[in-house]
């Protein structure tokens, strides 16, 4: 059974062009607390390479990636300290 604070945060980037999903996705991942997972949403079609590159760069574990109707989600594991602004 999954708790509501075993829920991933939304960062919904719908509508947003590269590179700013991935900005967003930056600045979530700073204020989220240590350990929470973060589902990032977009639309647009570069964010799946973008993206991976990025989270690959950034020590993030990208745990799944799923595109359905040209949306997609990425779930993600925060992993930087530096990124995630923890200790």
């Amino acid at each position: 059974m999954n708790s509501f604070s075993d829920q991933p945060l939304i960062v919904d980037c719908t509508g947003m062009r590269c590179p700013l999903p991935i900005l967003h996705f930056r600045k979530a991942a700073r204020a989220a607390e240590f350990g929470k997972s973060l589902l990032l949403l977009s639309d647009d079609p570069n964010t799946h390479r973008d993206f991976a590159a990025f989270c690959h760069a950034a020590g993030h574990v990208l745990v799944a990636v799923e595109e359905q109707a040209g949306r997609w989600q990425f779930l993600v594991q925060p992993g930087c300290a530096a990124e995630t602004g923890g200790e």
